[in-house]
């Protein structure tokens, strides 16, 4: 479904709508209220996903309220817990990096459904330090009666007559988790009507304009944005590549022409400074003469790479017992060799790997990339979430 109006009307008529960010949820409320201006009237239940989750378990108390139910932990519970959990450990003052990684890998592992008690888990030490970690944490949790917002999902999958067989709307996800996948199984089995709600696709002309410096654009800039204001429109979006350089007289420069209420500057990540993208331009800087030791192990644990769940044991013992990835520097062809009796997929992929041309057009570079990413298997085999699967997309499209 891309229908905007049928959207609409089925959240006017009680619709449960469902978002994969805050943003979204905002924007499709404001285009509610928007195209339905009436002075009073109910607000549509539109909701982040982690934000339905809790407004469900929160109808369910107040439905049976005599029943007993578990306390759901806040983010910052949550954290305090594993921040106990991790100083038990260690003698130093737990790390945030480490912090930050242990708490979404217990995200991911449920967004996912992976089984904490899998002999997956005891493979590595890292894995296994993880391991010791979640169970101390599940007896920490069964202490004090409570669950996290990460479990929500698999709690209220246990309940019966969630959503008293109201329609369901899934918008704007680009994929679905298995987690996901479960409860929208679990929602049709009940009785509600589950629909995909995307934005219908917008055909867009470009225009370029040569500034004569960098003054010139600027003052190009503001002209333009005034002419898209004068012409009614409230939502107009510049990207600045450099954003970063030029945040602050940008900032400067809007505050002299706009109220300060009517803009805000965002300032993203590097599209480089995502896992995949990072992973990816390793794979094309590789040559068949000498690989490091630091790009073999990303080879051999990056989940964006081909056959990289089929392999996941093999590659991981390899790093473990591996002598080769001692050395700073390997033999390219003494690494394949290496991985031909431990993980020979990937030691076939590493063998497909074609030289590049000495020179070539841009059109030829970008065709020469694409095909090497191909060819090694890129982005993986495990399906991505839906922040990843835009990063993906953004990245092609630079290429």
């Amino acid at each position: 479904m891309n229908n905007k109006t049928q959207l609409l009307t089925l959240m006017r008529e009680g619709a449960i709508v469902i978002t994969p960010n805050n943003r979204l949820s905002t924007e499709l409320l404001n285009d509610f209220f928007a195209a339905i201006p009436l002075s009073i009237q109910d607000k549509p239940r539109c909701f982040p996903y982690r934000a339905f989750l809790l407004d469900t378990f929160k109808k369910i108390r107040h439905k049976n309220p005599h029943v007993n139910y578990p306390i759901v932990l806040t983010t910052q519970q949550l954290r305090h817990l594993w921040r106990q959990i991790l100083s038990n450990h260690a003698s130093l003052p737990v790390n945030e990096g480490l912090l930050n990684a242990v708490e979404e890998a217990w995200k991911r592992c449920h967004l996912w459904q992976l089984d904490f008690h899998h002999p997956a888990f005891s493979y590595t030490a890292q894995t296994r330090q993880f391991q010791q970690w979640v169970l101390q944490l599940q007896q920490e949790l069964d202490k004090l009666d409570a669950i996290t917002e990460d479990e929500l999902a698999t709690y209220l999958s246990r309940q019966q007559n969630l959503l008293d067989a109201q329609p369901l709307i899934w918008a704007c996800f680009d994929d679905y988790t298995p987690q996901q996948k479960a409860l929208q199984k679990l929602f049709n089995a009940q009785g509600c009507q589950i629909y995909h709600y995307d934005l219908a696709p917008q055909s867009a002309i470009g225009y370029q304009y040569t500034a004569q410096n960098d003054d010139d654009e600027q003052q190009q800039l503001i002209h333009w944005i005034k002419g898209r204001l004068a012409q009614g429109e409230t939502h107009i979006a510049v990207v600045v590549p450099d954003l970063q350089i030029q945040s602050q007289g940008l900032q400067r420069l809007l505050q002299q022409q706009f109220p300060v209420e009517q803009f805000n500057l965002s300032l993203g990540q590097a599209l480089a400074d995502y896992p995949l993208v990072a992973h990816a331009l390793c794979w094309l800087h590789l040559d068949s003469k000498t690989i490091t030791a630091q790009q073999a192990r990303l080879l051999l644990h990056s989940p964006y790479l081909a056959f990289s769940q089929t392999e996941m044991l093999v590659r991981a013992q390899f790093m473990e017992d591996s002598s080769t990835l001692r050395e700073h520097t390997i033999a390219y062809g003494t690494l394949i060799k290496d991985l031909h009796y431990a993980t020979p997929k990937l030691a076939k992929v590493l063998e497909n790997i074609t030289a590049y041309p000495e020179q070539a057009s841009p059109q030829t570079w970008a065709s020469a990339f694409k095909t090497r990413l191909a060819a090694m298997g890129f982005p993986g085999e495990y399906p991505l979430d839906s922040a990843t699967y835009q990063c993906y997309q953004r990245f092609f499209n630079r290429i």
